[in-house]
C-alpha cells in the first residue's frame, strides 16, 4: 500500500525527522501500518487507544448536554425551545 501524504524530507535536507502522533487503537498499530514508518524513519509517538479527552469543545459539549438534561421536564419540551429559539433566530437575521 503506498501513502502518497508523506513529504520526502522525512529524512535528512537539513530537516527534523517526523513524529507521528494518532491513538493506539489496533487498526491503526498493525504490523503494515507500524511497518511503513519504520521504513520512512518515521517516529510514532506512544498513545493510548482510549486517552482522556483533551479537546477543549468537547468538554464544553459534555457540560451544556448535562446542564440541558437538567433543565427540561422531558426531550418534547427540548425540542420545542429548540424550534422556537430557532425560528426566532431566523427571524432576526
Amino acid at each position: 500500500m503506498e501513502f502518497p501524504l508523506v513529504p520526502e524530507n522525512v529524512k535528512g535536507k537539513g530537516s527534523k525527522p517526523l513524529i507521528f502522533q494518532q491513538d493506539g487503537a489496533s487498526i491503526r498499530t498493525t504490523s503494515m501500518i507500524n511497518g511503513h514508518f519504520e521504513k520512512r524513519g518515521i517516529k510514532v509517538l506512544p498513545w493510548p487507544a482510549k486517552p482522556p479527552d483533551l479537546n477543549l469543545i468537547e468538554l464544553v459539549w459534555g457540560e451544556l448536554k448535562n446542564k440541558l438534561k437538567s433543565s427540561y421536564e422531558d426531550r418534547a419540551e427540548l425540542e420545542e425551545d429548540i424550534v422556537r429559539h430557532g425560528t426566532a433566530l431566523r427571524r432576526s437575521q
